[in-house]
């Protein structure tokens, strides 16, 4: 502003109160302005996301009334900085609201993620105001010149939620491979009882395949869960990047798979809250991990009580029909934990939360 300036039939303290800029000029005003007036009141408009704004009354006119349509969100304007800060608390209130039973809709799966993300745009708002202009006091109370903006993830999950699928799929391969040695070992195993000749090489090789079918899956075990850690640990530090508070820290999400007893439940946990708090509702469970958790644990214990007790025959040829059953249910719970972590993994890539 130019005191030195000529502004013609306008006041100067209406153009500027206490020597401030407004946001709410008419286009004989912005006339009288002098250049340098254009030029700040353009910028204004740049930072709210006017980039084509030009230093020009018409433009400048046009554009602030652009900016008040964003701004005046609601019946009327606050008539004092504590009533605005008021107007301002209740809108983020109502927007959480919404955001919560779009969220729960979306659990229920009523709503599809593409749906959900739609709808959250059109609620989120990204209402960004000029410096010193009537809504002052929205800037003091969040010390910025913008509504807060939701954050997106601080680690993208997609890359290990790939590699992690194909660990699952290679143990899914190696499960069927387990399959195949069981029922050949079962079908000797009756031969012999049957009294039909069976070599001793063809016994060895029988017990041999199946030996090595397990170390295979130990090792792609091994695989999976060193990727699984990292996957956990990166989707509970974006909850405390979001400022979530979930029932198992960063470090948990490490060492509770190792803990004897607790490791049944720490992993189910951290990865329920990776589901669970990447979203507005903060309600819903992910029935794929929860489907996938308990029927690995029910498949490894049916493969380790077929291993118990091999004194004898009768009790091999058992425990090859118990591995068998408890190879189909983990290749269910690797199934299942393949939907559960792509759909995790796509829940952290679309969130963007406060």
């Amino acid at each position: 502003m130019n005191e030195d300036h000529d502004y013609g039939n306008h006041d100067y303290d209406v153009l500027f109160p206490n020597g401030e800029y407004r946001d709410d000029y008419t286009l004989s005003e912005l006339q009288a302005m002098s250049q340098e007036d254009l030029d700040v009141l353009s910028n204004w408009l740049k930072e709210a996301g006017y980039h084509q704004t030009l230093s020009a009354p018409q433009n400048v006119h046009y554009f602030l009334k652009e900016l008040q349509k964003r701004v005046q969100s609601t019946p009327h304007q606050p008539s004092s900085t504590d009533e605005s800060e008021e107007i301002a608390v209740e809108n983020m209130a109502d927007w959480t609201e919404e955001l919560e039973r779009l969220g729960e809709l979306r659990d229920k799966g009523l709503l599809t993620e593409e749906q959900f993300d739609q709808q959250r745009s059109r609620i989120l708002p990204s209402v960004h105001l000029p410096p010193k202009s009537s809504n002052q006091a929205f800037h003091n109370k969040y010390g910025r010149n913008e509504v807060p903006n939701p954050k997106s993830a601080k680690w993208s999950l997609d890359g290990l939620s790939s590699f992690l699928t194909a660990s699952l799929l290679l143990i899914v391969i190696v499960h069927v491979w387990r399959i195949i040695v069981h029922g050949q070992r079962w079908f000797l195993i009756n031969d012999i009882i049957d009294g039909n000749y069976v070599s001793y090489s063809q016994a060895d090789a029988a017990d041999s395949n199946v030996i090595n079918s397990i170390t295979g899956l130990i090792i792609c075990q091994i695989v999976f869960l060193i990727l699984m850690i990292v996957w956990a640990w990166r989707a509970t530090d974006n909850l405390e990047h979001w400022n979530k508070k979930p029932l198992w820290g960063k470090g948990w999400a490490i060492s509770g798979w190792f803990i004897p007893f607790l490791g049944f439940l720490i992993p189910y946990q951290v990865v329920r809250d990776a589901w669970r708090l990447a979203s507005e509702s903060k309600t819903g469970i992910n029935y794929w991990w929860l489907a996938g958790f308990l029927s690995w644990w029910i498949g490894l214990i049916a493969v380790y009580a077929a291993v118990v007790d091999q004194e004898s025959l009768e009790s091999m040829r058992n425990a090859d029909i118990a591995a068998i059953v408890g190879i189909f249910i983990q290749i269910f719970s690797a199934l299942t934990m393949i939907k559960a972590i792509r759909q995790i993994s796509a829940r952290h890539r679309n969130a963007t939360l406060m």
